[in-house]
């Protein structure tokens, strides 16, 4: 069964964690905003977002009442998926910001950022908002990225890629931080 019928190019689909929605960026409206529609396709899509930057990750919350998104303009936002009101979480000046996860108990949002050297750093951030500083995690001189919780939420597992000549990795590997 066909769910979306345009002549936009709709990508990046994902489910909700509740299972009623699915998600995707479309550029049906001139540009590439988030989306969702009734998972069964018993609805129209709707438009959650309306920025003028490109949806670099998103994931939704495992509660599935909102959406953490990072764009071309360097912020890391969350949507409510109700009232489709965002909020900027954090800014990159050096970067993008990639990678963007929840937290089991949806409180908490990990992501990528890139520091001065270009190389990133990974940093959780409460998702409420409420606190305006990120938590540095790793201090390390490679690039980390692809944060992961663990199930139980006091893990954070990462990507670490150790660059070689002409920026092709030497190594990646698996590191974790306990929480």
């Amino acid at each position: 069964k066909q769910i979306t019928e345009s002549s936009a190019r709709d990508r990046a689909v994902s489910y909700s964690p509740d299972g009623k929605w699915l998600s995707f960026i479309s550029d049906q409206s001139g540009r590439e905003e988030l989306f969702v529609v009734p998972a069964d396709g018993s609805a129209a899509a709707q438009q959650l977002t309306d920025l003028d930057a490109l949806k670099n990750s998103y994931s939704w919350s495992p509660d599935s009442k909102s959406i953490a998104f990072a764009a071309s303009d360097d912020k890391l936002r969350t949507l409510n998926v109700s009232t489709k009101q965002t909020a900027i979480l954090d800014t990159s000046r050096y970067g993008s910001i990639n990678g963007v996860v929840w937290s089991p108990d949806s409180k908490w949002i990990a992501y990528a950022k890139s520091d001065v050297t270009r190389t990133s750093d990974i940093y959780v951030i409460a998702a409420s908002g409420q606190e305006k500083e990120p938590h540095k995690l790793t201090f390390d001189s490679y690039s980390d990225t692809n944060p992961t919780f663990g199930p139980d939420g006091r893990k954070l597992f990462f990507q670490r890629v150790e660059p070689g000549s002409g920026n092709a990795p030497v190594s990646s590997q698996i590191y974790s931080v306990d929480l």
